[in-house]
């Protein structure tokens, strides 16, 4: 929810969301969102600012996405 609301009340890159909640890269941030979401930061970002992303097929949301610890 954190990452979420980062992408869409800030103007902080996706790489600066990583950070600024501690995920070691980018990647592993952007793996991690889209696992939980279905869509990278970025579509995710673009849709809820009313554009047109859509989310990708064969990324089911993992029961740690809802407040679990994030696999390594």
């Amino acid at each position: 929810m954190d990452a979420e609301r980062l992408l869409v009340h800030t103007d902080l890159a996706p790489v600066q969301v990583a950070d600024r909640l501690g995920f070691t890269s980018a990647t592993v941030f952007t793996l991690f969102f889209r696992r939980c979401t279905g869509e990278t930061p970025t579509a995710f970002r673009t849709r809820a600012h009313g554009g047109s992303a859509t989310a990708s097929q064969g990324w089911p949301a993992r029961s740690w996405c809802a407040g679990d610890s994030a696999p390594e």
